[in-house]
């Protein structure tokens, strides 16, 4: 029964091309649905629930995705299935429940640790952002400034080194409007415009 459902799905893959239309991608649903519906063995309808949530997937039909998903892993607990829904659940934009599917996944299958560490970080940057656009960080200052407290610009300025380096640098420009050649207004020449023809 396996093999005549993923023989179903196959031809159906291959008679209907993917082309982005909807009614093609929902004619596919529904026969993924008759699918599982005949499907006796376990193995065989999680598969078709995988199958049946990719193209929920492409609809944007989260819900019913993420029902597949986890219908899959009930029939067919598998790591694998595990890493599958947490990228669809960080699609879905549900960062928290991809983290702990992607832990799942490397805790279940080690050689899956790569690919988990991924989501892993990703979904850990997505749940920071989330928290600071939540809760913006607020600085409270909880001491006394002390009014006779010297910043060390504060002591430069007394050594003089602010003024010492605004004079170095009045020099170096003088030096420098003194080294170029002086052009009188009269001397410089004009730029001819390019007549126009016809």
């Amino acid at each position: 029964m396996m093999i005549r459902s993923l023989c179903l799905f196959i031809v159906l893959s291959f008679t209907m091309p993917f082309t982005g239309h909807a009614d093609n991608i929902q004619k596919i649903i529904d026969d993924l649905g008759k699918a599982i519906n005949s499907e006796h063995n376990s193995v065989g309808r999680s598969k078709l629930h995988i199958y049946r949530a990719r193209h929920y997937t492409r609809m944007g039909e989260w819900n019913k995705g993420l029902e597949d998903y986890s219908r899959a892993l009930e029939l067919n607990h598998q790591a694998w299935i595990h890493l599958e829904r947490s990228r669809f659940l960080m699609a879905a934009g549900k960062y928290r429940l991809a983290y702990e599917d992607a832990v799942a996944a490397k805790n279940e299958l080690k050689t899956l640790t790569p690919e988990a560490n991924k989501i892993i970080r990703q979904a850990v940057e997505k749940i920071d952002d989330q928290n600071t656009l939540d809760r913006p960080p607020t600085i409270i200052m909880d001491s006394r400034q002390n009014p006779n407290r010297k910043s060390r610009f504060d002591l430069m300025e007394t050594a003089g080194i602010f003024e010492a380096k605004e004079k170095r640098l009045r020099q170096s420009r003088q030096k420098r409007m003194a080294s170029r050649p002086q052009q009188s207004p009269a001397a410089t020449p004009v730029k001819s415009r390019p007549q126009r023809k016809g």
